[in-house]
């Protein structure tokens, strides 16, 4: 699967997957955390992979949520992001 935030990469039975966003510190943007969910599912659906390593790209691993697509936005974009980071 392509994916526009992440890297994910498989030696063996391990599976790397790496936040791929060092422009912004690899903030958690909904799109990211969306990727993120779908990379770990097709994971966990692979009875070879028996590892998974979480990365970030570039000197830090994740700077939290992406403040700035919090900006201004309905109430309904809150509950998407909160429900899937949950």
């Amino acid at each position: 699967m392509d994916y526009s935030n992440l890297l994910v990469d498989r030696s063996e039975r391990v599976a790397r997957v790496i936040l791929n966003r060092p422009d912004r510190r690899n903030a958690l943007s909904l799109e990211l955390l969306n990727e993120l969910h779908g990379a770990l599912m097709d994971i966990g659906n692979n009875a070879e992979i028996a590892a998974v390593v979480i990365e970030g790209a570039g000197p830090v691993f994740s700077s939290g949520h992406d403040l700035n697509e919090m900006i201004d936005r309905d109430h309904s974009f809150y509950s998407a992001l909160f429900d899937r980071c949950t």
